[in-house]
């Protein structure tokens, strides 16, 4: 049996990292960036418990080389075959992950829903994330809100300099609410 040629695993317990995966040219140089959504993840250092974290994998030509500092050998219990993870709670010098959304209020669930595609026809595929269970308001409750991140080649960050966004902060614009 063939084993997997790289792993990702969540950065917490409960993250249920995987929940929505999807790919594409974010950054426009041609190799397929990968997107996924930790429903349950708990925002910047655990603080918003079920906030959703979106987390860009940067696209490569081939896994990390062997004694990389983002290559960390783990032996899969089941198989005792040896895999090539990528651990979320830890930066690495390959820049993985590229980009980190943290949802903006506790339980808003970013990454409910993922879509790339290229929405402003620029030439760069474009990242949709929702969060079903954002608040507009105190009185506008689970309303929900899609984000949109525009592609473009700096998007992602070349080498180890990893973009995190957080959606408190404002520093992206809804498009859409629910």
């Amino acid at each position: 049996a063939q084993s997997a040629d790289m792993i990702v695993h969540g950065a917490t317990d409960g993250d249920d990292l995987g929940f929505r995966v999807t790919c594409g040219t974010l950054d426009g140089d041609a190799l397929a960036d990968v997107v996924l959504s930790a429903l349950f993840a708990d925002g910047p250092s655990e603080a918003r418990p079920t906030a959703g974290e979106v987390y860009l994998l940067r696209g490569r030509t081939s896994t990390p080389p062997s004694g990389s500092p983002s290559r960390r050998l783990l032996i899969d219990p089941y198989t005792a075959a040896v895999q090539t993870p990528v651990d979320l709670s830890v930066a690495t010098s390959s820049g993985d992950p590229a980009l980190t959304l943290h949802g903006a209020g506790t339980a808003d669930q970013l990454g409910f829903a993922l879509a790339v595609g290229d929405l402003d026809n620029d030439g760069f595929s474009d990242l949709l994330a929702s969060a079903r269970r954002y608040d507009r308001s105190a009185t506008l409750v689970n309303t929900g809100v899609v984000y949109i991140l525009n592609g473009g080649a700096t998007v992602l960050m070349p080498g180890p300099s990893a973009r995190t966004i957080d959606l408190l902060a404002g520093t992206m614009r809804d498009f859409y609410t629910g």
